[in-house]
């Protein structure tokens, strides 16, 4: 897309090319692709109130932008995952 090779492309909403390159994201209101949504797995009998109220608010916090700007910390910014500082 930004060399005009193309017009429009299927590329996750994390992306950090979207925000790097200025381009629109559309409505798929077909709802042509589905969600990629995290979801927190553990097992059953792991489930406890405490467990699953921090699961809660991770999930809470995980937002789109949120996790745009994470991908982005990562692939562009080359931070380290863990740590959130820059590679040496």
């Amino acid at each position: 897309m930004k060399n005009g090779q193309v017009d429009a492309a299927n590329i996750f909403s994390t992306d950090p090319a979207i925000a790097a390159n200025g381009f629109v994201t559309l409505t798929d209101d077909k709802r042509l692709f589905g969600s990629q949504n995290v979801v927190p797995l553990i097992a059953a009998s792991k489930d406890t109130p405490a467990i699953s109220a921090v699961l809660d608010a991770v999930s809470t916090a995980l937002t789109t932008a949120t996790l745009a700007d994470l991908v982005k910390q990562v692939d562009v910014d080359k931070a380290e995952p863990a740590t959130g500082r820059r590679a040496s």
